[in-house]
C-alpha cells in the first residue's frame, strides 16, 4: 500500500513539474510577443522611413535605365 502510494504521488509530482514548465514557456512566449510588438511598434516609423527611401532608390534605377 505505502509503495503504491508513493509511486502515485512521485507520479503526481512529475506531472505537476511537467504542466509548470508548460506553464513557464507559455508565460515567456506571451512575454516575448508582448516585447516584440512594442518593439516593432515603436519602430514603425523608422522602418516606413527606410521602406520610403528603399522604394525612392528602385524607382531612380528604372529611370536611370530607362534614360540610358
Amino acid at each position: 500500500m505505502n509503495k503504491k502510494f508513493s509511486f502515485i504521488n512521485i507520479r503526481f509530482l512529475v506531472n505537476y513539474l511537467f504542466s509548470l514548465m508548460n506553464l513557464q514557456v507559455a508565460i515567456s512566449i506571451c512575454i516575448l510577443s508582448i516585447i516584440y510588438l512594442s518593439y516593432s511598434h515603436k519602430n514603425h516609423e523608422n522602418f516606413s522611413i527606410t521602406k520610403n527611401s528603399v522604394d525612392k532608390t528602385i524607382v531612380d534605377r528604372i529611370v536611370i535605365d530607362t534614360n540610358t
